[in-house]
């Protein structure tokens, strides 16, 4: 089974902290993301899951919010993120 991190670069992560002002469960710091993607990590392979890390972009998930018409969130980023990783896994395919 596998599970999907989203990675943010230290240098984007203040636009995502613009984009995601509203969701309080956002990590206040990029330090404090980091340990948050870390315990996720951690969780997910405890249950035996095979973590794959998608990176995402700021603009790119600001698109996809318009786009679904969807606020931003920590769970619309989670989404985005197994959506990004299942667009690039179908163009492998093809």
């Amino acid at each position: 089974m596998e599970a999907v991190a989203p990675v943010i670069a230290r240098d984007r992560y203040d636009a995502f902290a613009a984009i995601l002002v509203a969701d309080q469960g956002f990590p206040a710091t990029y330090g404090a993301w980091l340990d948050h993607s870390a315990s996720e990590h951690e969780r997910h392979i405890a249950l035996g899951k095979r973590v794959v890390a998608v990176e995402v972009r700021p603009e790119e998930f600001a698109d996809y919010c318009r786009r679904c018409c969807v606020e931003a969130s920590m769970l619309t980023l989670t989404a985005f993120t197994v959506f990004k990783r299942l667009s690039r896994g179908l163009q492998t395919n093809l």
